[in-house]
């Protein structure tokens, strides 16, 4: 999209510089563990959440595959390399109950917060693991949370958020491949264009910044939502490719 740089750098002010700083850090954690080799087994993670949760073979558990991956992204990736964007005094919370009047309207996967910001002032980061079987989940159990439902900033004016996306599939017929994402994307958002207050389906970010694996990186886009009694809330979609980290 010619001039979405300029959009994100120049119009924001400067607590949206912020965000968008915070973006950045996000790709460039993600383009670390790439380079890292890591390969993630989910039948090695499931033994492991088994013993460390001291089940016994036969018992039930579940496999917590996506908070696991969201889990080593910020805690591995992000978080050590907060002061290299300059984001010292910004923490990424994972896991944290969002609130209204004290009472739990949600679990945030990431909370990006700073002492230096106004109490009701901080940004939403949802992950959702993304296939082809699971795309309705995005939607329904993600995007509608900041849009329709407001489970997410509901004390808040924030009017930016974000979607993190793993892509992966244990069912090799459900992979979503990373050149397909934005065109699947947009079709399920228009598909469901009411329920989640669509106003702009998605657009493409190219962001400009001091670092290539940013700059280089394809897979960034933006919608924009009507939100009832509060400003319009822009969505941004940051789509990983684990296809080739998570393994069986």
């Amino acid at each position: 999209m010619v001039g979405a740089e300029t959009f994100v750098e120049n119009n924001f002010g400067s607590i949206n510089y912020t965000f968008k700083t915070c973006i950045e850090l996000i790709i460039y954690g993600y383009s670390q563990l790439k380079n890292s080799g890591l390969r993630v087994s989910r039948s090695e993670l499931l033994k492991e959440m088994m013993s460390i949760r001291n089940k016994k073979e036969g018992e039930k558990t579940s496999l917590d595959l996506e908070d696991y991956l969201r889990n080593v992204l910020v805690n591995d990736y992000i978080e050590p390399n907060r002061g290299s964007f300059g984001l010292e005094n910004f923490r990424f919370h994972c896991g944290v109950e969002e609130l209204y009047n004290n009472i739990r309207t949600g679990i945030l996967d990431i909370k990006v917060c700073s002492s230096g910001l106004d109490d009701n002032v901080y940004y939403i980061f949802e992950c959702k693991r993304l296939n082809k079987n699971i795309i309705y989940q995005y939607i329904h159990e993600g995007i509608v949370r900041f849009t329709t439902d407001q489970k997410y900033y509901p004390s808040s004016n924030t009017s930016l958020s974000e979607m993190i996306s793993f892509l992966e599939s244990e069912d090799k017929c459900k992979i979503l491949n990373i050149c397909d994402v934005y065109n699947v994307l947009c079709t399920h958002l228009d598909n469901h264009k009411e329920a989640i207050n669509l106003l702009d389906n998605l657009k493409v970010i190219n962001l400009i910044s001091d670092y290539t694996e940013v700059s280089n990186f394809d897979n960034l886009y933006y919608s924009n939502h009507k939100r009832n009694d509060k400003p319009n809330i822009s969505i941004y979609h940051v789509v990983l490719d684990y296809n080739d980290i998570v393994i069986e």
